[in-house]
């Protein structure tokens, strides 16, 4: 079994400490930026898992919060 750990992307509360009163912490979105951080998360993951014999062909499970900005990594990747 190979376990690949990933943080959210950038969200709007890294970067406005405000969004956190504005959204609720389980609301805070990812910016463009987290966004296309999860993207190069993911596709780093699959070159990674390419390069391993082992999990060619076999399908991922993805475990991950239910927050927002967790959700849109998730989707992202």
């Amino acid at each position: 079994m190979k376990i690949f750990l990933v943080r959210h992307g950038e969200s709007l509360g890294n970067i406005d400490s405000s969004a956190y009163a504005e959204y609720g912490d389980a609301d805070i979105p990812l910016t463009l930026w987290g966004e296309e951080q999860a993207k190069e998360a993911g596709k780093a993951i699959a070159k990674m898992a390419g390069e391993m014999p082992e999990l060619q062909g076999r399908k991922f499970n993805i475990v991950h919060s239910t927050y927002q900005r967790a959700v849109e990594t998730k989707n992202a990747i």
